[in-house]
Parts: structure tokens; sequence; C-alpha cells
């Protein structure tokens, strides 16, 4: 019987430390895709500024010049919002992997306890 209980204690520290294992590998991909799309938005608000800034020179009265700034903002302010969007569905994805692997997990546990149990 001590044996039974130590190759069964064996068997889900395992399976626990491959559970965790895979947890982390999904936060860094995660964090992979996340930064991947920080810097993927960094770099085209850079070029768009760099245009604008381009565009601002040309401007020839303070009319062109506020119109001009306006819409810069409201590019800017898009490119926040695609991104923030962007950010949670990856959040989110992750979640659900998260969530289906613990219950698949905590499932598996229950059930194996059960057949344990006399």
């Amino acid at each position: 019987m001590n044996n039974q209980v130590a190759e069964n204690f064996t068997e889900m520290t395992n399976k626990m430390i491959g559970t965790l294992t895979t947890l982390q590998n999904i936060n860094t991909e995660a964090v992979k895709n996340l930064t991947s799309k920080q810097f993927s938005s960094m770099e085209g608000l850079i070029s768009n500024s760099t245009k604008k800034l381009e565009e601002l020179a040309s401007v020839k009265s303070p009319e062109e010049v506020i119109s001009a700034q306006t819409k810069m903002v409201g590019e800017v302010g898009e490119t926040m919002l695609n991104q923030i969007k962007e950010n949670i569905e990856i959040l989110n994805d992750s979640r659900s992997k998260m969530e289906a692997l613990v219950s698949q997990e905590v499932n598996e546990f229950v059930e194996k306890a059960k057949k344990l149990t006399p």
C-alpha cells in the first residue's frame, strides 16, 4: 500500500510540474505577443509622427496647424485604442488557455482521488 501511495504522490507531483511548465509557457507566449505588439505600435507612431511633423512644416496658417494637430491627435488616439484592444485579446486568449488547463487538471485530480478512496 505504501508503494502505491508513493507512486501516486510522485505521479501527481510530476503532473503538477508539467502543468506549471505549461502555464509558464502560456505566460511567456503572452508576454512575447504583447511586446511584439508594443514595438509594432511604437514604430507606427514614430513613423506617423515624423510624417505629421513634415506636414506641419508646410502649413501656412494657424488654422492649418490646429487642423493638422487635431488630425494627429485623433490618429494617435485611434492607434492607442487599437493597441489596447489587441492587448486585451492576447490577455483573454491566455486566460482562456489557463482556465481550460487548470479546469482539466482539477477534474483529473478529483477523478484520481475518487479512485484512490475506498
